[in-house]
């Protein structure tokens, strides 16, 4: 078998290529069922990244059945019948809030990747985050008996009169924001310590003042990220400023405008962290515009990694969510809650899964280098 070595991308995680890799050399059938991968170390000095990187790709392909990690023994390949072997018939159900951005479609992609696998038919159903939409949605299906009900929970899944549509006796798993008030499995990433990273390694770069464009506080997403930030301040024993956490306004234009009208306050920050992507990206948009250098004068960070501002006007520093994983790790609690009946008695399980800092360009970590080497910053150790 060749050597182990690829060409690392700065544009996706680490962890994700490595994970890539194996499944290519699984695809091309370098690697059979019952193949013993090299030791973890041996692929760290091949591939040339740390063993956490290793870990967590292992990790990642036990969960999904591809290896299987025996101690003391190593990293085995599975039969692709390995995961959960139950094939069904029916049809699984996604609600969605959007498709304009890749967030959202790549959840709905691990998720039909699963029922590809299972034999099982797949319906999405944008709902623009409207209540409407979502209850008649919610209708259409039940009236076609569908199997399982993934929801991709939005501000208007929060309201009471959503929930009360739900039917108790179909499984059903929440994917990325919390319901309140909803018996059901949820999937999420760990986005308080996610945004609690993104400001810490704002702060490590020097930055003090540091603004939060945060969401409006009407899901588990935004307020979890708000938290972060506020962990990150207390942390560092610097006081919150609610003059630095701004809501947002909800609409593109809006949105632009209220970054602008923060630009020209003079409130004297020199970092953001945005709740989202969008955010992120309508912030530098706004300073660039205003002659403001991003990263130069303004450090930027925004939280997601969706694939749009990967390759931005100015490469954007994220957290990555695994959203793919998070569709697969839904669907793996869903075909677990079918395959034993909805009303077998058992409490409702809470997967968090890790996020990742992607340090692009936007928030000026290779600009303190370069001036580290010349002599003009000091590295903190």
């Amino acid at each position: 078998m060749r050597l182990w070595r690829f060409q690392p991308s700065r544009h996706h995680p680490l962890y994700e290529q490595v994970k890539n890799e194996i499944r290519a050399r699984v695809a091309r059938r370098e690697l059979r069922a019952g193949d013993r991968l090299p030791p973890e170390h041996e692929l760290c000095q091949q591939l040339g990244v740390s063993v956490i990187t290793v870990s967590r790709a292992l990790t990642d392909l036990a969960r999904e059945g591809l290896v299987c990690r025996r101690r003391r023994l190593g990293t085995f390949v599975l039969e692709h019948t390995a995961e959960p072997a139950a094939r069904h018939s029916g049809v699984i159900g996604i609600l969605v809030p959007g498709l304009s951005d890749s967030f959202f479609p790549e959840v709905a992609r691990g998720v039909s990747d699963m029922c590809v696998d299972r034999g099982l038919a797949l319906q999405i159903h944008n709902t623009y985050n409207d209540s409407g939409r979502e209850e008649r949605a919610l209708r259409g299906l039940y009236a076609g008996r569908v199997t399982g009900l993934l929801i991709c929970a939005s501000a208007a899944t929060q309201r009471d009169t959503f929930i009360s549509t739900l039917d108790s006796r179909v499984p059903t798993v929440i994917i990325d924001s919390w319901v309140q008030g909803l018996h059901a499995d949820f999937v999420c990433t760990a986005d308080r310590r996610g945004a609690k990273r993104a400001v810490q390694h704002l702060l490590r770069l020097g930055h003090q003042r540091i603004l939060h464009l945060a969401g409006r506080g009407e899901i588990s997403t935004d307020r979890e990220r708000r938290r972060g930030y506020l962990d990150a301040l207390r942390e560092a024993s610097l006081a919150p400023d609610p003059e630095l956490m701004v809501p947002i306004v909800d609409s593109p234009e809006g949105d632009y405008q209220l970054c602008r009208s923060l630009l020209a306050k003079g409130l004297g920050f020199s970092a953001v962290f945005a709740v989202n992507d969008f955010l992120a990206a309508t912030m530098i948009e706004a300073a660039l515009d205003l002659g403001v250098r991003v990263p130069e004068e303004l450090a930027v960070v925004g939280y997601a990694d969706l694939v749009e501002f990967r390759r931005f006007r100015v490469p954007l520093t994220t957290v990555h969510q695994p959203a793919h994983e998070m569709g697969r790790t839904a669907m793996r609690l869903l075909l677990d809650r079918i395959e034993e009946g909805q009303m077998v008695a058992r409490r409702c399980r809470r997967v968090l899964l890790p996020t990742e800092l992607i340090v692009r360009e936007s928030c000026g970590a290779w600009l303190r280098r370069r001036q580290a080497k010349t002599g003009r910053v000091r590295e903190e150790g």
